[in-house]
């Protein structure tokens, strides 16, 4: 299924469609593409389209050499090269996985971009290469930090552009995992079943619009079976913190303008959720700390979401405990 934007996951304003395939952003101009497994949104129309397009063909048939020397020989060329040509070689890099060769190619085109309006379209390309790496290497049971790598290329990112992208990065992860598990007659569909939650916290730390944030709550909980009833028995304590603060999310912003939304999507970045919101999360669904603790030992907790520790969380989060005079996030 299609991803349908609300907004500018990099700005947080209105976005329109330009066609089925990408929507425009009205503030800071940024393509957003609805297909977030679109490994191939970022050709321009040139003389060497047809020389990426044949790297990607190469792929399909399971050369992964000639893939190699064509983008190889793009990069090495003094008419060719440019950033497109170093995210292209960096994702034949993923394909073999070579994470830390990709990660250097695709560090160098981020440090290239000279316009970041399809920045877009790269997100999905490192998106769809991460995701492919992660299958990689747990099919062949080598060891792979994909939170460090993941966070790493969007640190990148943002250094290069401005643009904090964890958020929207995890997500688009996220959404080629759970396609991969829900895929008919798939043999290994409990390959990520330890990666998924792990990549979904990420999503909900670093999410920055809060009227889409309820939504995307509800469709993991949906994915894992969680029932609020029957929680603890289905071994669901975690995704029962997820529901609480969903509960109390949707308390607050169903009373919230369109001005208060995009004071809260201003006010954060990659770098102030980590520091500020992301250990809050953590000590949350931390089994031995915070409110998972009182669960797994059956203590009360109000299902209604009324527990202070998710209120402070969201509170923070919806810029609720009082006025705070930061850095907003860059939105142009």
């Amino acid at each position: 299924m299609d991803f349908v934007p609300m907004s500018c996951p990099y700005c947080g304003r209105a976005v329109d469609p330009i066609d089925s395939r990408k929507y425009v952003c009205s503030s800071c101009g940024k393509f957003v593409y609805t297909d977030r497994a679109d490994v191939r949104a970022f050709i321009r129309p040139s003389e060497i389209e047809d020389r990426f397009n044949g790297i990607f063909e190469s792929l399909a048939d399971g050369n992964e050499k000639k893939a190699m020397d064509i983008a190889g020989d793009l990069v090495d060329s003094t008419d060719c090269c440019d950033h497109d040509s170093l995210f292209m070689r960096g994702y034949v890099y993923a394909q073999i996985g070579e994470d830390g060769k990709a990660f250097t190619d695709w560090k160098k085109g981020l440090e290239m971009l000279s316009n970041d309006v399809n920045l877009d379209a790269y997100v999905c390309l490192m998106s769809k290469a991460v995701f492919d790496m992660i299958l990689l290497k747990e099919r062949e049971f080598v060891e792979f930090n994909v939170l460090g790598y993941i966070d790493k290329l969007c640190e990148e990112t943002d250094a290069s552009t401005g643009m904090s992208c964890k958020a929207f990065f995890y997500y688009t992860v996220y959404r080629d995992c759970l396609k991969h598990v829900t895929e008919p007659d798939i043999d290994d569909v409990n390959i990520l079943k330890d990666i998924i939650p792990k990549i979904f916290k990420r999503v909900v730390a670093y999410h920055r619009d809060c009227t889409c944030l309820s939504r995307i709550i509800a469709e993991y909980l949906d994915h894992v079976g969680y029932k609020a009833e029957t929680f603890e028995e289905d071994d669901n304590e975690i995704p029962h913190v997820y529901d609480l603060i969903r509960i109390c999310l949707d308390e607050h912003v169903s009373r919230m303008s369109e001005e208060d939304r995009i004071r809260v999507f201003d006010r954060w970045d990659d770098k102030s959720l980590k520091e500020s919101l992301e250990p809050m999360l953590e000590a949350m669904v931390e089994p031995k700390k915070g409110i998972l603790s009182k669960i797994l030992k059956k203590d009360a907790i109000d299902v209604a979401g009324h527990d202070e520790t998710i209120h402070a969380y969201v509170d923070r989060y919806l810029l609720i405990d009082g006025p705070e005079e930061e850095p907003v996030a860059k939105t142009e």
